[in-house]
């Protein structure tokens, strides 16, 4: 039948659905829960006694010729193909649950910002303290402030704490990792990975990456030759922090001040020779200390020459060892293993 009377518009609380029966015997609608009306809206309704209002052709239907019960469909007691039914959705507003704007409140649920957000200029944003904020993704746009004066990291459970330098191309990060307790300066994010400086509660500091070297020859030098630079050959690592010892030659692997020290241990010196020296040849400079074994009446049996000195490195400069004796017979050799030794570090 045509439709009759003025079609009932929305007004601010109600929500409006409009529906046309059809299939012969159409009394539910919509015929099956969030089916859309015919604008593509999804009913909605507050079960309750006047909680929607059914139009029929206009007209309002009475209570009693209409089954709302399930907030997401009505059943009407009757239809004809093509009536147009309109449902007026009461949502109600519970008022009482907002925090007034002039006078603040507690807010017990989880409040999200709209995009843009601000806090005007001016005004303070406090947090409370032991407050947590949580950031689930990557925070932007803070700028620089200074940390109060007692500044607490953490909350004492059993997590890293941590403070990240960001980088653009490196990031670095100084916490507390809670597998040892120890508190850590490192490259990266994760605190305990790659460790540059380690505090454990003794007071002992640590760098388990800091350039050191101690080497030591595992077999004899015999009869090195006379009046000639001969390199000293150190078989043996008893240890190489980064990897900078190799072929009897240390690299620097940055550029300091390394702290040298070295024994070599000579045997069947010829006293007749002019002198022996131990040389230490780095890039930027030599250093040979000299021993004359022509002061003796007789060829010595053995002699060490041990010292030790502080050197300039630049990055990839190098740095090796040699013996040299000058005049006299090949019959000297270099003693093996913890009698000779080369031990280098980075010390600033």
């Amino acid at each position: 039948m045509p439709y009759l009377g003025a079609e009932p518009t929305a007004h601010h609380g109600i929500n409006s659905y409009k529906y046309i029966a059809s299939g012969g015997s159409q009394t539910t609608f919509p015929t099956s829960p969030g089916g859309a009306d015919a604008d593509g809206a999804v009913l909605s309704y507050d079960v309750g006694d006047g909680s929607c209002q059914v139009f029929l052709n206009g007209i309002k239907l009475d209570r009693s010729d209409i089954t709302a019960t399930n907030s997401t469909q009505v059943v009407l007691a009757a239809c004809t193909d093509g009536d147009i039914v309109h449902v007026q959705a009461v949502k109600a507003l519970t008022v009482g649950d907002v925090v007034p704007a002039s006078t603040g409140g507690t807010f017990s649920g989880a409040v999200v910002a709209a995009a843009g957000a601000t806090v005007p200029s001016g005004q303070t944003l406090t947090i409370a303290s032991g407050a947590t904020i949580a950031n689930s993704g990557t925070a932007t746009g803070f700028s620089a402030s200074t940390l109060a004066a007692a500044t607490t990291v953490g909350t004492g459970v059993a997590e890293d704490t941590k403070i990240v330098f960001d980088g653009n191309a490196q990031d670095y990060y100084m916490g507390l990792d809670d597998t040892d307790d120890d508190l850590k300066i490192g490259l990266g994010s994760a605190v305990g990975t790659t460790a540059h400086m380690v505090f454990d509660e003794t007071g002992a500091v640590t760098k388990p990456l800091q350039p050191c070297v101690l080497v030591n020859p595992n077999a004899t030098q015999t009869n090195f030759a006379v009046n000639a630079d001969v390199t000293v050959l150190w078989q043996t690592e008893v240890f190489d922090i980064g990897g900078d010892f190799a072929s009897n030659t240390f690299t620097a692997p940055v550029t300091g001040k390394y702290l040298v020290s070295y024994s070599v241990r000579l045997e069947n010196l010829d006293s007749a020779s002019a002198y022996y020296y131990v040389g230490l040849v780095a890039s930027n400079r030599g250093y040979y200390p000299i021993m004359s074994p022509d002061q003796f009446a007789a060829d010595v049996p053995y002699w060490s020459m041990t010292g030790s000195i502080t050197i300039d490195m630049d990055t990839s400069d190098t740095f090796y060892v040699i013996v040299r004796q000058n005049n006299g017979g090949v019959q000297s050799d270099i003693s093996p293993n913890s009698s000779s030794y080369l031990s280098i570090v980075l010390v600033a």
